[in-house]
């Protein structure tokens, strides 16, 4: 009984604390001025969440809890949750797709459940809508899997600097939040008040998650991502031979003797189409070359110039520290510096000047 107590003292904790971690979120986007629409989206979404937090409220009153009908649409209408997550991982992954009349054919049906089984009281319509909610988030775990490694693809390929442009995130988000979907669920048909506290809690983690990541995320357009059953072939330029070996070699020289004399790699947020100009080509020229020719996406060709000069740079007798050679060098942070680095050379930037300076002494040292 002591222990029945305390969990329920607990679970209303939890339920108070997650509430009020919402509406801060909520009212940390809202003040934001000249929100994105993937911000706006985002406070939509906490929003989204601190109301039905909000309704759980209800469960406080007398003879709520007790009663199975009010209960089913308690949790009907937490089935919502699911077309409101829909609807931000589309706007994130590609802008602009969301509409006033998609949006509400993406929630109808679950809305016509809830105030069907609401009018009825039929309990085959609640246990309808919680498989029909399952299969939905199912179906939209390996749609978000699908899409989110087409979308990565497409930034490695255009992009030189892909910090906070790539999704990776997403899909550990899409995951977790399944499975606290599937917990949820399981926890329903043996409630208790412990299973609460744990749903709200792991809540909160999530949805921080998803918080701190929305904020940083640099949107991007990759054209056709929705469309799975495409290939992801881009059409041959006219008036260019990539098949042409002779043309080949001269467009390999021209490459490497803009990337050396002009050290294009030096800017940070280079991209295809800027690359492309410089070097007299089309965007879809240079990515076939660089896909089919050299084995390569964009963004480790670009880098392993950034890794030469900060060779370079490693070998002086008096180098720059780590944080200032990498951005001399084109690299956003310390962290992509390191990451490439070690992906190029097989080491560490410390042991490549470790290396570099041994090789020095032996030299001296064998010098009559």
């Amino acid at each position: 009984m002591i222990m029945e107590m305390l969990y329920q003292n607990l679970a209303h904790f939890t339920h108070g604390m997650s509430l009020m971690f919402f509406v801060m979120l909520t009212i940390d986007t809202y003040r934001v001025r000249d929100k994105s629409r993937l911000l706006l989206f985002t406070f939509l979404l906490m929003l989204f969440w601190t109301l039905l937090l909000l309704k759980d409220l209800g469960f406080l009153l007398e003879g709520v809890w007790e009663n199975p009908y009010l209960s089913s649409i308690n949790l009907s209408i937490d089935l919502w949750g699911i077309p409101a997550v829909s609807l931000f991982l589309f706007e994130l992954l590609s802008p602009g797709w969301v509409t006033k009349s998609r949006a509400l054919l993406i929630f109808l049906p679950f809305l016509l459940l809830t105030f069907l089984f609401a009018f009825t009281g039929a309990h085959f319509i609640f246990t309808f809508s919680l498989w029909f909610a399952h299969l939905v988030a199912l179906c939209l775990v390996i749609f978000s899997i699908l899409v989110i490694e087409r979308y990565n693809r497409f930034i490695h390929a255009n992009y030189s600097q892909i910090e906070n442009r790539t999704v990776k995130w997403l899909r550990t988000f899409v995951l977790l939040l399944y499975i606290c979907f599937v917990t949820w669920s399981l926890a329903n048909n043996h409630t208790s008040w412990l299973g609460d506290s744990i749903y709200y809690l792991v809540l909160i983690v999530i949805c921080y998650f998803l918080y701190r990541n929305a904020k940083k995320q640099i949107v991007n357009k990759v054209p056709g991502l929705f469309d799975l059953f495409s290939e992801e072939k881009q059409a041959k330029p006219q008036n260019e031979c990539p098949g042409d070996t002779h043309y080949k070699s001269e467009f390999s020289s021209l490459l490497q003797k803009i990337m050396k004399e002009e050290k294009l790699y030096l800017h940070p947020a280079l991209s295809l189409n800027e690359l492309a100009t410089a070097v007299g080509t089309n965007r879809t020229y240079l990515s076939d070359y660089l896909n089919h020719t050299l084995n390569i996406t964009f963004y480790d060709y670009v880098n392993s110039y950034r890794v030469a000069e900060s060779c370079l740079q490693l070998s002086l007798e008096d180098p720059m520290s780590l944080e200032e050679i990498a951005e001399a060098c084109g690299f956003n942070s310390l962290s992509t510096f390191r990451r490439s680095f070690y992906k190029e050379k097989q080491m560490t930037p410390f042991q490549y000047k470790k290396k570099i300076q041994f090789n020095s002494k032996m030299e001296t040292h064998q010098e009559p």
